[in-house]
């Protein structure tokens, strides 16, 4: 039996007939690695990592913060500002390495056993910030600052050659949130915050609160 040529076929036949033997065998050898290969995907998208708040058990100062805030802190009023940081302190360049220590309010009763001079920067911890920048002014932690024990505290650390920062302190997301992208509540943070400082000689940033030097 004869098959009947089709004019498709015929045409296929004189273009195959004018093609060079070795491209013809090689013909299928770059249609099999076209298969193989395909289109180059686009590159894979990095996952998008999730940030969560850290466990409480690496939070320890937020962690006795919220048990301290619960129970009464008595002590004494400053009879006296402390001494301010002499001017050779307060506008040095800071050390390569920085030995950071904190003063919790609830530690101010053992402060004159501080071992300051092993420190370069001593964090009163702290007085409490609310989410429209203003200061708390009736918690542990404004009478810790206002206490004789701070302004001693603070005298004896600018004597070792410490700087002293004071801390503003919040916890809570939604209110640091606020904090950083409302300006109104910022605006009124930094008008609190310099009048509480005293004898400010700068300012450092602290967890997106300013701290200044006391």
């Amino acid at each position: 039996m004869r098959l009947r040529t089709t004019a498709p076929i015929r045409l296929l036949r004189q273009r195959l007939d004018n093609i060079p033997r070795t491209r013809i065998a090689a013909a299928p050898v770059l249609a099999a690695l076209a298969v193989a290969t395909g289109v180059p995907a686009q590159a894979p998208r990095p996952p998008v990592l999730l940030l969560h708040d850290p466990p409480a058990s690496r939070l320890p100062l937020r962690s006795l913060d919220q048990l301290e805030a619960a129970l009464p802190l008595s002590l004494p009023p400053a009879s006296a500002p402390p001494v301010p940081a002499p001017p050779e302190l307060s506008q040095a360049p800071l050390a390569p390495h920085e030995v950071f220590g904190f003063a919790p309010y609830w530690t101010l009763d053992l402060a004159p056993g501080f071992e300051v001079g092993r420190l370069s920067t001593l964090a009163y911890f702290g007085v409490d910030v609310n989410g429209d920048g203003s200061l708390m002014r009736a918690s542990n932690g404004w009478v810790g600052y206002q206490s004789q024990q701070l302004a001693d505290l603070v005298s004896r650390s600018h004597a070792a050659g410490d700087r002293v920062t004071l801390t503003a302190k919040n916890f809570d997301p939604e209110a640091l949130h606020r904090l950083a992208n409302d300006p109104a509540a910022s605006a009124v943070l930094v008008q609190q915050l310099g009048p509480v400082a005293g004898n400010a000689a700068g300012a450092a940033i602290y967890g997106g609160i300013r701290q200044p030097r006391l």
